[in-house]
């Protein structure tokens, strides 16, 4: 079988004065090619042909072997490994299990102030601590319990006078770990 019909080209004799018998040109190729002879162009080709093959090749079994080392979406298909605080603020009241008003500066004239947290999700029943601290000393250590699939608690401490000043709540797990910590301070 002849080699341009093996490798379906087709071959073009140049024109060009100064140039030996018997070189061809592949048509819209580059002008690099157009002074090689029919068999380096097919040879050019040929490998050119292999390369190509091979890069395929190579990509394909990178492919399969990352799909195996890191599947997809490994952590959607595996359930949570731990209760998650998701929302953890301060605010002058709680409606409907919402907090209102949210802030970290807050009036003595309002009287009340709520630590609200939620959790999602909750794997098992469990309690945590609200730890309110007033200038670094501990004032009330409140104890609230979780319930599954998720669960929304808040704690309250009722303001005097003398409640002025910085504070900050401290929201710790069973074993004392703490999840979020919460600061604001009181004002007249």
């Amino acid at each position: 079988m002849p080699i341009r019909e093996k490798y379906d080209l087709e071959l073009v004799p140049i024109g060009i004065a100064g140039k030996k018998p018997g070189s061809y040109r592949i048509p819209n190729w580059d002008t690099s090619m157009a002074s090689l002879g029919q068999k380096e162009v097919v040879k050019h080709m040929a490998l050119r042909y292999k390369l190509t093959i091979f890069l395929l090749i190579s990509l394909f079994i990178s492919l399969l072997i990352t799909s195996h080392t890191y599947p997809q979406n490994q952590q959607d298909s595996s359930p949570p490994e731990k209760t998650t605080l998701v929302e953890a603020v301060m605010c002058e009241s709680i409606k409907d299990f919402t907090p209102q008003d949210q802030a970290i500066l807050f009036s003595i004239g309002i009287g009340r102030i709520s630590c609200f947290t939620s959790f999602d999700p909750v794997l098992e029943e469990t309690h945590i601590y609200h730890n309110w601290f007033r200038r670094d000393k501990l004032s009330t250590r409140l104890k609230l319990s979780l319930h599954p699939p998720r669960w929304s608690t808040f704690s309250s401490i009722q303001l005097r006078e003398a409640d002025q000043g910085a504070w900050r709540v401290e929201i710790t797990d069973k074993d004392g770990r703490i999840l979020r910590l919460l600061r604001f301070s009181i004002t007249d």
